[in-house]
């Protein structure tokens, strides 16, 4: 019992520890790889066709809201929309990251304690084993078509 108390302490250790080894790096990576994406679909965005996606329907408000800032008049007294102009596309970048970061997170947790319940419980562990070879066998890795 010790050893797997001991195994899922450094297992945790590991975790936390390998995670902030390079966040500034990754966190800039991630940046970059938004950047791309967002200027991938402004370049292919076009206002007459329906959004397909979350960035489709950010790049219609940004549009929409500078026009919408252009066409006021100087006595008009509104706050400028947080989706206008480059704040606009700043802001797109920021909220891109988060939502990636957070089903990141998610996922990474969710991950990290189906592993942990089978380091401590091999029952758990022989079960889920038991399962993967029944619908994939010892042949081939799992995929999304055997969901």
């Amino acid at each position: 019992m010790t050893d797997i108390l001991f195994s899922s302490k450094v297992f945790t250790w590991v975790m936390k520890h390998m995670a902030r080894l390079s966040s500034v790096r990754i966190l800039d990576a991630l940046g970059r790889f938004c950047d791309e994406c967002i200027q991938r679909h402004r370049e292919m965005f076009d206002a007459n066709n329906e959004p397909s996606d979350f960035v489709d329907h950010y790049l219609a408000k940004i549009e929409h809201d500078t026009s919408s800032s252009a066409a006021a008049s100087e006595e008009d007294d509104k706050e400028p929309s947080s989706f206008t102009g480059p704040d606009g596309y700043l802001n797109l970048n920021k909220v891109t990251k988060e939502l990636f970061l957070a089903g990141t997170h998610t996922t990474s947790t969710a991950l990290l304690w189906s592993l942990l319940c089978m380091v401590m419980d091999p029952e758990v562990q022989a079960k889920v084993r038991e399962e993967l070879d029944r619908v994939t066998g010892r042949t081939r890795l799992p995929g999304l078509s055997d969901r």
